[in-house]
This record gives C-alpha cells, structure tokens and sequence, in this order.
C-alpha cells in the first residue's frame, strides 16, 4: 500500500506509537493537518515551524458554518449580538496564537483570517444598521425572534403561544399597510421599501420551517395554529407585494426602475483595505477615466484603418455586425477556444495541464439569464453562450447577436477558458484550497484581466475589428470602475450608469441596463466591479517587478500565481518575495503606473 507523500513525511519525522503508525499507514489518503491533530490528542511530538494555519482555517470555516447554519432560522438583534461574539471568540483565537514564530505562508493565512473576521463584523454591523432604520416597519419582529429563538435553543413550543405571535402579526400589518396608501406621507424610499420587504418575507420563511417542525407532530398545534398562520401568511405577503409595488415601483414587468443601495464612503474604503488597495476611491475613479482615454485614442487609430476616420463609434458599429449565423455561436466559441490555447501553449506562457485543456464544454444560456448576464460566461466547467433565442422579440435577439459577434469572443473566449478562468479554476482546485475563504474578484477577475492585456501587448488581436473588440473590453472594465464606485459614493444614478454605458462604451441598452442591474442588485460585493481591470493591472506590474528583471520566467511567474489561492494580489506578492508581514499589515504596495 502505498503512502502519500504528506504521510511519509511525517513517519519519517516523529516517533510513532504503534496505534499512530497504523492510523497514518491505513488510511493513505489522509492529510497531514489531520494527523497533527490526532497526534496533539495522543501527546506525541510535533515539530512544526509554528502554529499551521491551514488547519486554523479550516476549524474556522467549520466553526462559522456551525452558526450559520444553527442561525438559518432566526433573525433580529439577538441573533446579530451571537453572530458578533463569535467573532469576538475567533478574535482572540488569533490573538493567542504565536505569530512570531510563523514562516511567510501561514502570517499570509493569519492576515487573510483576521481581515476576514473584520469584513464579517463590519457587514453585520451595516447589515443591523439598516434593520434598525426598518424598525418602525416590523414591529413584531422581537416578538418573532423570540419564537424562533426558542426552537433553535431546542426549547418545547406550543401551538397556543406560536398562535398569540401570529395574531399579533396579523394585528399590526393592517395599519402598516394603511400607511402605504399615501406614500407621500411617509418617508420610506424604494431602497427601505425593497429591504423590508425582503426581510418581511426572510421573517414568514423562517416562521413557516418553525411551524413546520411542529404541525403534524405535536399534538393540538395544528389546532391553534392552522388558521393564524394561513392568515398571517397572507398578510405578510400582501406587504410584501404593497412595499414592492407601492413604494419600490416594481411589478416584474422589463420596465421596473433600477433599484440599489450605494454603501457609502466609510464602507468602501472598508472593503479597499481588505482588498489591500493602498488607493482612495476617487484615485481610482482617476486612474479609470486615464485608461478610458488611452482606449479611447486607441480606438480612434483603429478605426482610421477600418476606413472610419476618428470615428470609432462607426467602426463598433462594423465590428458588432460581425456575428455568428443562427445556430452556430456555439461552434464560434469552441474556435476561438481553440486558438487561445494553442496560443498560450506554442508562447509557453503557462502550464495547461492535460485534464483541463481536453475537459471543457459549451452550453447555451437562456432569456432570463441574459438579463443579467448578457454575454459570454464561464460556468461550472466551460463557456455558457449568449445568443438570441427564438423567445426573445426581434430587437433583443438583434442585440443579443450584435453583442456576441466575433471580435468580441476573440477576447471573451480567453477570457473565459484558457488561459483565463476555467485554467485558474482548474489550477485553485489543486492547490492551497482553503484559501477558497477569501476568495477576491481582484484576483479571480483580475487573473482574466491580467490576460486579455497580456495578449494584447503580445499582438494577439492582428486586425482593427479584433483589436476594437479587445478595446471595448477594456473600455468597459474602465467604465465598470467609474459608474460602480460613483453609484456607491452617491455620485451616480442607475440610470446615469446605463447611459454612460451606452453612450461612452457603446453598449446595446440590452446590455447596460442588464449590466447595471448586476452591478446595483446587492448580490456582489462593492468593489466586485473594480476587481477586473485592478486585479489585472496589479497582475501586469507584479509580473514586470518579477519577470523583466529575470527573477522569473513567464511561465514560472503565471504557473505561481495560480498556485496561491484566490486572495489579494498585494499578499501573493509578499508570499513570491518572502516577505515577512507584520500581523497588522496595511496595504502600502503602489501598483499603478502615475504616469501620464
């Protein structure tokens, strides 16, 4: 039988008991962190450099899960104030361990953590921030919090007082739901409205899985509770639907107005710390509209070759007609696949393995998922396609095609595939895993980003149409960047950003306003937007730190990378150059170009 080579290195380092010789000899699969931990359990000698914080990772991964998943079913204030404290715990967890006494890998993994530990407190913190300015419109929730409070303690409920719970819900959404009659006597925005509504129905879920735990089981419950429950039930989702459509204005139709909540200064410049973005927002917003200028003249010099003049708008619009006959997008994309990765291969750029360049595939992506993402996607393992379908009007399948063409997946296709997402997540699969963790855009998009400019500078793109491809990719990573942080610096309405997209990128309004849905709906971090053209600038100047000089090959240089982990770029630097990072590390790398 054969030993992995964790296990035969630690039988060759420890004296083992008979009873830890056959626990690390039967089971070759088993890792070293779980052996330490069975060896720490028997008293034997374990001489590693330092704490390993893998396995402190992993611990609290499981630990948080344990609370989010024995939460799941509450919510309110005392829920939040456990949340906090076992924060507060892991907080001093960390504070505990020897920090000293760590090599550079496991001060990287220490930093990762307790950045993570803050990002969570401070979420939490705006999360109940935002419940208290709802108060006034859930006024049973303390009340309900209670109830659901005592059935995750495991404590007995009766159908009597889970009926008195309810009957005071039912009691109380009659005059919060007259109030709602006369908006313009209230001063509930669309944003509060959306965010009660969706907490209001978090509320009826999670008293609907506690009655559920009891009707059919308890005896008499179904008896109190049956006729409160389908009652308040309706009741709540008559809120739900009158704070959606009365205030928020939203009915389900195309027509809906855009609606999100910008976070603030204080929180984005929260989240550029953990980032380890030593820059302000509005340096960055800077830095955006200097490379959209440079894309712009670039454009410009393009389209004179494409017999447009200066006017690269014409050209777009040459390029955009480039699509795919019907039925064979799908065959477009696995040709352009085709080509990046010989591309990559015969330039010797990086490592594609065996497994992931044969094991990949395309599916097509439906109407409704166009909406949000209209274009070229990786999922799962290979490219999801957009493409105009036979259920979509004449001018979205126009516009679907147009925006799929060809001199666009020259780019979105590497993008995507090889050497873009579905190598990096092949390579993240294999290597430093828990670092999943902290997994970052700037990373994960900026890898991507990272590769569309290094095929650039590598002449990948040979004509105009395919270099004004490239161009409007980047263009719209720079404009990602200006409207998603004005947006969130309150500088920028949604339909400030849709039109900028259209009118300075030239984006199909099928595309923008699907793009600024994304950007604005609260399911992607504040910064995930910036992530693609930073992470992939801070990329290109690591590289030219390390490359150029000859510290490393191309190949060396791309291939560590991907073994890093999905964490902030500045931290894989300092894991490459072995710096040693104090544990209150600040971000201070400066990976901008500043000049003009």
């Amino acid at each position: 039988m054969l030993l992995t080579d964790e296990v035969v290195t630690v039988v060759s380092v420890h004296t083992l008991t008979s009873m830890s010789v056959f626990y690390a000899t039967s089971f070759p699969m088993i890792r070293l962190r779980r052996f330490a931990i069975f060896a720490m359990i028997c008293g034997i000698s374990h001489a590693e450099n330092g704490p390993q914080m893998r396995d402190v990772i992993e611990q609290w991964q499981a630990d948080d899960q344990s609370v989010q998943l024995g939460l799941a079913h509450c919510a309110g204030e005392k829920a939040t104030a456990r949340k906090l404290q076992f924060l507060t715990t892991w907080e001093q967890h960390l504070a505990d361990l020897d920090f000293d006494a760590m090599d550079t890998e496991n001060r990287i993994d220490w930093i990762l953590l307790h950045r993570e530990i803050t990002r969570n407190r401070n979420i939490i913190q705006a999360q109940n921030k935002n419940s208290k300015e709802s108060r006034d419109w859930l006024p049973f929730s303390e009340q309900a919090e209670d109830l659901l409070l005592k059935h995750q303690q495991r404590a007995k409920i009766s159908g009597e007082e889970t009926a008195e719970v309810l009957n005071s819900i039912l009691q109380k959404l009659p005059e919060l739901q007259k109030k709602l009659e006369h908006p313009e006597k209230i001063t509930l925005t669309a944003v509060q409205a959306l965010s009660v509504a969706k907490q209001v129905t978090e509320w009826k879920e999670h008293l609907g899985f506690v009655i559920g735990q009891q009707e059919g089981f308890v005896p008499n419950f179904s008896w109190w509770v049956k006729k409160p429950w389908a009652a308040t039930s309706a009741a709540m989702d008559s809120y739900v639907k009158q704070l959606r459509e009365k205030i928020a204005k939203q009915t389900g139709g195309e027509n809906d107005p855009l609606i999100g909540s910008a976070v603030g200064t204080e929180r984005i410049t929260q989240e550029l710390a953990h980032e380890s973005i030593d820059y302000t927002a509005d340096e960055l917003i800077a830095f955006a509209n200097r490379e959209f200028a440079w894309c712009e003249a670039e454009m410009k010099k393009n389209a004179r070759e494409m017999n447009c003049g200066d006017d690269w708008k014409k050209a777009l619009e040459k390029v955009k007609n480039d699509y795919a006959a019907v039925g064979t997008q799908d065959e477009m994309v696995r040709d352009q696949a085709m080509k990046s990765i010989a591309f990559v291969k015969e330039n010797d750029l990086v490592t594609v393995p065996p497994l992931c360049e044969e094991f990949w595939n395309t599916r097509m992506s439906d109407p409704a998922t166009q909406k949000m993402n209209p274009y070229v996607a990786y999922g799962g393992q290979g490219v999801l396609v957009a493409y105009a379908h036979e259920d979509m009007n004449h001018e979205d399948k126009q516009m679907a095609m147009r925006g799929n063409n060809l001199h666009f997946l020259r780019v979105v296709v590497a993008h995507e595939l090889i050497p873009g997402h579905h190598l990096q997540r092949f390579l993240a699969d294999r290597n430093r895993t828990w670092r999943s963790a902290f997994n970052t855009p700037f990373l994960v998009e900026g890898w991507a980003l990272h590769w569309e400019m290094r095929l650039w500078d590598l002449q990948y793109p040979q004509t105009p149409e395919d270099r004004i491809g490239f161009l409007f990719w980047k263009m719209h990573r720079c404009a990602r960047i200006i409207v998603s942080l004005n947006f969130h610096l309150g500088k920028m309405t949604p339909e400030q950003m849709i039109q900028f997209l259209i009118e300075r990128v030239g984006h199909e309004k099928l595309g923008a306003t699907s793009e600024v849905r994304r950007y604005i709906s609260g399911n992607y971090p504040a910064l995930y937007q910036c992530g693609y053209l930073l992470g992939g600038i801070q990329l290109n100047a690591l590289q030219k730190e390390l490359v150029r000089p000859g510290k490393l090959t191309e190949k060396q240089f791309h291939d560590r990378v991907l073994t890093e982990g999905p964490i902030p770029i500045e931290l894989i630097r300092a894991a490459i150059l072995d710096q040693k990072l104090p544990r209150d590390a600040k971000p201070q790398w400066r990976f901008i170009d500043d000049r003009k």
